[in-house]
């Protein structure tokens, strides 16, 4: 059976360390537990055609935490060990070199079809490579991307020497890197929302699977048929003696 590689990109920042209100959880637990989910069932599909899965996070650098891989115990188990960054220098939040390492690696695959689940919270702040500078890469390498913005679609915002005011939410280039690599983008404001949007691409990523089975056939007749023929011979031949007139 074959499936797909699937990317998925986790935002780090320190962002993501933000609650919808006092004691809920954070966005970046709610966050890992709706993708470990994602992951999982993509990784036991119950046909047997799983998928293989590659974990990157990012903040002011991107990672490689889990090489693409089938054991779901390993991906589930990095994910649940992963959380922000906590170091202000290593902040940030690096959407272009995460895309671009996904693409890296993701070059290497000879898989039938080769995605990317992009989530953060916000816009790209470290600019060492422009996030559509690493989409037009997925585009010609034919990787599609799907970007998910997770976080308020309004926000409060408090300039000096005026009251705060609330504006849209900025998801800065995230449904132009969709667009442009043909994948969908998604805005995400709650648990809900998350789980709809993943449950989405679960769906629009259902590649044909093709299975191939073999099968060794051992001809068992010969252990039969030599005492069967064994037997004919000797009913022909007590046809010819006296023996043929008992009943």
């Amino acid at each position: 059976t074959e499936g797909i590689d699937i990317a998925l990109l986790l935002d780090r920042s320190s962002s993501m360390d933000q609650r919808a209100r006092p004691g809920a959880p954070r966005r970046f637990d709610i966050v890992t537990e709706v993708i470990g989910d994602f992951a999982r069932r993509r990784m036991t599909d119950e046909e047997g055609a799983r998928d293989s899965v590659g974990l990157f996070g990012f903040a002011g650098f991107a990672d490689l935490l889990v090489p693409f891989t089938l054991d779901v115990d390993a991906l589930t188990g990095v994910l649940d060990e992963t959380d922000i960054e906590t170091e202000q220098r290593l902040d940030g939040t690096a959407i272009g070199s995460a895309l671009a390492q996904a693409c890296e690696v993701l070059s290497q695959s000879e898989a039938r079809s080769r995605v990317v689940v992009l989530l953060t919270d916000g816009e790209e702040t470290i600019h060492v490579i422009e996030p559509m500078e690493a989409a037009e890469v997925a585009s010609e390498l034919g990787i599609r991307v799907y970007t998910v913005y997770a976080g308020p679609r309004v926000q409060l915002v408090q300039m000096p020497f005026e009251r705060a005011r609330r504006v849209q939410a900025d998801v800065g280039e995230l449904p132009k890197i969709a667009e442009v690599t043909g994948g969908l983008f998604f805005h995400a404001e709650n648990r809900e929302e998350l789980e709809a949007a993943y449950a989405a691409i679960e769906e629009l990523e259902r590649t044909p699977r093709s299975e191939e089975r073999f099968a060794e056939r051992y001809d068992l007749y010969p252990l039969l048929l030599g005492p069967a023929l064994a037997l004919l011979l000797l009913a022909s031949f007590a046809g010819t003696t006296v023996a043929r007139r008992v009943p």
